[in-house]
Protein backbone atom coordinates (compact mmCIF):
# COMPACT_ATOMS: atom_id res chain seq x y z
CA UNK A 1 0.00 0.00 0.00
CA UNK A 2 1.63 3.35 -1.32
CA UNK A 3 0.73 5.12 2.09
CA UNK A 4 2.52 2.46 4.46
CA UNK A 5 5.60 3.32 2.20
CA UNK A 6 5.25 6.88 2.74
CA UNK A 7 4.97 6.59 6.87
CA UNK A 8 7.74 3.97 6.40
CA UNK A 9 10.00 7.24 5.34
CA UNK A 10 8.67 9.80 7.63
CA UNK A 11 5.85 9.95 9.84
CA UNK A 12 3.32 12.13 8.45
CA UNK A 13 -0.07 14.19 10.09
CA UNK A 14 -3.39 12.90 8.31
CA UNK A 15 -3.25 16.06 6.49
CA UNK A 16 0.32 15.56 4.89
CA UNK A 17 -0.44 12.22 4.05
CA UNK A 18 -3.78 12.56 2.67
CA UNK A 19 -1.84 15.43 0.40
CA UNK A 20 1.25 13.04 -0.82
CA UNK A 21 -1.50 10.63 -2.06
CA UNK A 22 -3.58 13.06 -3.73
CA UNK A 23 0.07 14.04 -5.48
CA UNK A 24 0.86 10.66 -6.67
CA UNK A 25 -2.79 10.74 -8.26
CA UNK A 26 -4.67 8.92 -5.73
CA UNK A 27 -8.78 9.32 -6.02
CA UNK A 28 -10.02 11.77 -2.81
CA UNK A 29 -12.13 8.25 -1.72
CA UNK A 30 -8.61 6.47 -2.15
CA UNK A 31 -7.07 8.40 0.07
CA UNK A 32 -9.33 9.80 2.59
CA UNK A 33 -9.71 5.58 3.00
CA UNK A 34 -6.01 4.73 3.17
CA UNK A 35 -5.91 7.81 5.69
CA UNK A 36 -8.41 6.86 7.66
CA UNK A 37 -7.11 3.22 7.89
CA UNK A 38 -3.88 4.36 9.22
CA UNK A 39 -5.27 6.39 11.82
CA UNK A 40 -7.02 3.03 12.70
CA UNK A 41 -4.35 1.41 12.97
CA UNK A 42 -2.29 3.92 14.93
CA UNK A 43 -0.07 4.31 12.39
CA UNK A 44 -1.06 8.27 11.65
CA UNK A 45 -1.30 10.09 15.54
CA UNK A 46 -1.42 13.69 14.71
CA UNK A 47 -1.23 14.32 18.45
CA UNK A 48 2.19 12.30 18.24
CA UNK A 49 3.55 13.93 15.78
CA UNK A 50 2.69 17.37 16.94
CA UNK A 51 4.41 16.42 20.33
CA UNK A 52 7.60 15.42 18.22
CA UNK A 53 7.21 18.22 16.02
CA UNK A 54 6.94 20.50 19.29
CA UNK A 55 9.28 18.76 21.48
CA UNK A 56 12.30 19.32 18.54
CA UNK A 57 11.97 22.82 18.08
CA UNK A 58 11.69 23.53 21.37
CA UNK A 59 14.71 21.83 22.51
CA UNK A 60 16.14 24.09 19.32
CA UNK A 61 15.15 27.04 21.26
CA UNK A 62 11.86 28.27 19.43
CA UNK A 63 8.45 29.80 20.70
CA UNK A 64 5.08 28.62 20.93
CA UNK A 65 4.09 31.45 18.24
CA UNK A 66 6.92 29.62 15.96
CA UNK A 67 5.90 26.17 16.81
CA UNK A 68 2.02 26.76 16.41
CA UNK A 69 2.93 27.95 12.85
CA UNK A 70 5.21 25.12 11.99
CA UNK A 71 2.49 22.76 13.20
CA UNK A 72 -0.20 24.35 11.11
CA UNK A 73 1.86 24.01 8.23
CA UNK A 74 1.98 20.61 8.61
CA UNK A 75 -1.74 19.79 8.52
CA UNK A 76 -1.95 20.03 12.45
CA UNK A 77 -5.30 21.86 14.05
CA UNK A 78 -5.04 24.16 16.69
CA UNK A 79 -6.77 21.62 19.54
CA UNK A 80 -3.58 19.06 18.84
CA UNK A 81 -1.22 21.80 18.43
CA UNK A 82 -2.77 22.89 21.84
CA UNK A 83 -2.30 19.61 23.52
CA UNK A 84 1.48 19.64 22.02
CA UNK A 85 2.63 23.19 22.90
CA UNK A 86 0.75 22.83 26.59
CA UNK A 87 3.38 19.66 27.12
CA UNK A 88 6.32 21.47 26.26
CA UNK A 89 8.79 23.35 29.07
CA UNK A 90 8.62 26.65 30.75
CA UNK A 91 9.00 29.28 27.60
CA UNK A 92 11.03 31.79 30.39
CA UNK A 93 13.45 29.11 31.24
CA UNK A 94 13.70 28.32 28.24
CA UNK A 95 14.39 32.09 26.88
CA UNK A 96 16.75 32.24 30.17
CA UNK A 97 18.66 29.20 28.78
CA UNK A 98 19.41 30.54 25.52
CA UNK A 99 19.72 34.25 26.72
CA UNK A 100 22.76 31.96 28.99
CA UNK A 101 24.19 30.68 25.70
CA UNK A 102 24.00 34.04 23.49
CA UNK A 103 25.49 36.09 26.29
CA UNK A 104 28.45 33.44 26.93
CA UNK A 105 28.38 35.03 30.68
CA UNK A 106 28.95 38.57 29.73
CA UNK A 107 27.30 41.54 31.16
CA UNK A 108 25.14 42.75 28.57
CA UNK A 109 24.70 46.14 27.79
CA UNK A 110 21.30 47.55 26.95
CA UNK A 111 21.20 47.32 23.05
CA UNK A 112 22.76 43.69 23.69
CA UNK A 113 19.47 42.74 25.40
CA UNK A 114 17.47 44.91 23.00
CA UNK A 115 19.04 42.92 19.90
CA UNK A 116 18.58 39.57 22.08
CA UNK A 117 14.42 40.33 23.08
CA UNK A 118 14.40 40.88 19.38
CA UNK A 119 15.32 37.83 18.40
CA UNK A 120 13.53 35.86 20.51
CA UNK A 121 10.26 37.21 19.11
CA UNK A 122 11.41 36.10 15.69
CA UNK A 123 12.05 32.76 17.53
CA UNK A 124 8.23 32.82 18.55
CA UNK A 125 8.49 33.60 21.99
CA UNK A 126 6.14 36.11 23.34
CA UNK A 127 6.59 39.07 24.62
CA UNK A 128 5.04 39.04 28.10
CA UNK A 129 7.76 35.70 28.56
CA UNK A 130 10.31 37.76 26.80
CA UNK A 131 9.96 40.27 29.35
CA UNK A 132 9.78 37.92 32.57
CA UNK A 133 12.92 36.74 31.21
CA UNK A 134 14.55 39.60 30.95
CA UNK A 135 13.95 41.29 34.35
CA UNK A 136 15.28 37.81 35.58
CA UNK A 137 18.22 38.03 33.61
CA UNK A 138 18.81 41.43 34.86
CA UNK A 139 19.16 40.64 38.62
Amino acid sequence: MLASKMLALRPLSANMLFDKLIEKEVSDEDAQSAVEYMIRIGAVDDVEYARRIATTLSQRYYGEYRIRRELRSRGIDDEDADIALGELPDPVELIITYAGMKLRGATADDKALSKLAASLNRRGFGWDDIKTAMMQLDT
